[in-house]
């Protein structure tokens, strides 16, 4: 279904070519001729994103696409969308996992109530900046080029319907 859009009365082996590629990177052999709704919640974001790439686009616009899938499947999906970039792509992604989005994306936008709040590198990336958006304290740390953001107890009082009684 990705290759639609450039689909004469017959798939070509171009076509054939770059579906397969897909379907291998994505390791979901499997999953090509299987229903939709026979497919989990992370094996339809993994075919929808698969789909995606299949039509070749200029710049991709990724709705939390790492959504339903497990931290193994996560890595993959974005390993897959970082090297489809290096191949003269675009890609706008909203993601809501930082520690995600400071591994994978090149600039970051952070919105609070709706505005851009702070846009920059990774440098955005700052407690105070963490803190005020979404009002949680936080640690960060450098690894690999990387800012891990660990997000600290907000020690507030914990409502009484949720202790034991």
């Amino acid at each position: 279904m990705g290759r639609k859009p450039y689909l004469g009365w017959r798939p070509n082996k171009k076509d054939k070519k770059i579906v397969s590629s897909i379907l291998k990177a994505f390791d979901i052999n499997d999953l090509a001729m299987r229903n939709l709704n026979e497919l989990s919640g992370g094996q339809r974001q993994k075919v929808s994103l698969a789909r995606a790439l299949a039509q070749e686009p200029e710049i991709l616009l990724l709705d939390e696409p790492t959504n339903n899938l497990d931290l193994k499947h996560q890595i993959e999906v974005l390993d897959i969308t970082k090297q489809q970039i290096k191949n003269e792509m675009s890609a706008i992604l909203a993601i809501h996992d930082l520690n995600l989005a400071s591994r994978y994306c090149d600039k970051i936008i952070m919105l609070k109530e709706g505005k851009i709040y702070a846009k920059g590198g990774k440098e955005i990336l700052k407690p105070q900046n963490i803190e005020k958006v979404y009002d949680i304290k936080v640690k960060t740390k450098q690894i690999n080029g990387n800012t891990l953001i660990i997000p600290q107890s907000n020690n507030k009082k914990i409502p009484e319907i949720y202790k034991k009684t």
